[in-house]
């Protein structure tokens, strides 16, 4: 497990345990086991029990979490879930949409995309062509046994010893 996923953990396992007793059993105890053990031992969290959560900064990951957990636990209703499901995707079209444009450099120009996909296509070809011709003129390197290694120091002993004489 992440040290990320840890943090996480630990703040959601502060925002259960400061819930009125009522909303924490919604969540079911396997879950709340879960989080218990798999939570960062030794993370200081920014967690604030005296804090509205809305006026909190918390991680994204905590907010994700905490945003499944009233999903699928703390709606009251059908209605609810689905008006909640809604805005998720309002929400992620929103991300996708932001992501685009912040990368939208790529995509400006078809010709420059084209021409930087021709020259990869290039390259490949030419570092597959290299690869065959060095491929028939690699230097193929033995690795000794440490039983050979250990035979031959003897043997080098004796015959240091027969040289001697």
């Amino acid at each position: 497990m992440t040290n990320e996923l840890g943090r996480t953990f630990c703040d959601i396992d502060i925002i259960l345990n400061a819930l009125p007793e009522e909303d924490r059993n919604k969540v079911p105890k396997k879950l709340r086991k879960l989080i218990e053990e798999n939570k960062l031992d030794g993370y200081e969290s920014t967690v604030r029990v005296d804090v509205p959560i809305e006026e909190q900064e918390l991680h994204p990951d905590t907010q994700a979490f905490i945003g499944m957990l009233y999903l699928y636990y703390w709606c009251e209703t059908e209605e609810e879930k689905r008006e909640l499901k809604k805005l998720y995707i309002e929400n992620e079209k929103r991300y996708q949409k932001e992501l685009q444009e912040k990368y939208e450099v790529f995509k400006n120009d078809n010709n420059q995309v084209t021409e930087i996909e021709n020259n990869e296509t290039e390259s490949e070809e030419v570092m597959t062509k290299n690869a065959a011709q060095t491929q028939d003129s690699q230097i193929i390197v033995y690795k000794e046994s440490i039983i050979r290694k250990i035979l031959n120091k003897v043997m080098s002993i004796f015959r240091r010893k027969e040289y001697g004489k």
